[in-house]
């Protein structure tokens, strides 16, 4: 295409609506990689484009002399390096393979670099995964909003499937759901009830229809309490 002279490998995106066909493996300046690029994935709705790549001059300050992981935005023509720490520092080994989510946020790849997770010292290949951009920049704990937000954790204390924040019984054991607590699904006994529980196990009586005429036998009178729900 026009103005490719690098002689490197770059990655391309070729629109079939417009018939047009662009190199992404470029800067921000739009200035070509002076060095090869490869393995790209791009996003559902083609706006994102991740690649891996060995050139230096794609980001600022890129000398750590290792293929990095870059996104490119073909909406804005900005590109980032994804593989870095989370503080913007750059990885000391080779990064590869890179995968994007559908909408472009989420970037999973291949390092050998040893400073982008803790103790990992022992010189084998991890996966990573990296963000697009930090969306939650004032919160220490933090990428992305998630389920509670920015500024509240989306822990799930009892496991049950359902973050803390969304959760009416966050560390009640007993629940059946997160809307149904323990103490709802208990049953309240009146004093009377409760007196006589104690000393004797629950009786149901059987109710005849009332005769004709004459007072009900003993067997068809309904007992005064009852423990539990009669």
């Amino acid at each position: 295409m026009p103005g490719d002279t690098n002689g490197k490998l770059d990655v391309f995106v070729y629109d079939r609506t417009l018939a047009q066909m662009e190199r992404v493996s470029v800067g921000t300046d739009g200035a070509e990689g002076n060095d090869d690029s490869s393995e790209p994935a791009i996003s559902a709705d083609g706006r994102y484009v991740t690649f891996r790549s060995a050139a230096t001059n794609l980001v600022a300050d890129d000398s750590n002399g290792n293929d990095d992981i870059f996104l490119h935005d073909r909406n804005t023509g900005i590109s980032t390096r994804i593989s870095v720490t989370a503080s913007g520092l750059q990885g000391d080994g080779f990064s590869r393979r890179a995968a994007i989510s559908r909408d472009g946020f989420f970037i999973a790849f291949e390092s050998a670099s040893t400073d982008f997770g803790f103790d990992d010292n022992f010189g084998a290949v991890d996966i990573f995964l990296g963000v697009r951009e930090d969306a939650c920049p004032a919160d220490p704990g933090k990428l992305f909003a998630g389920v509670c937000g920015c500024g509240t954790p989306d822990t799930d204390g009892d496991r049950d499937g359902t973050p803390d924040c969304l959760d009416g019984c966050p560390s009640d054991p007993g629940k059946v759901s997160p809307a149904l607590c323990w103490r709802q699904r208990t049953t309240r006994r009146s004093p009377a009830s409760s007196a006589s529980c104690s000393a004797r196990p629950h009786r149901r009586s059987r109710i005849s229809p009332a005769p004709t005429a004459g007072p009900p036998r003993a067997s068809e009178r309904r007992p005064a309490a009852c423990c539990g729900s009669c």
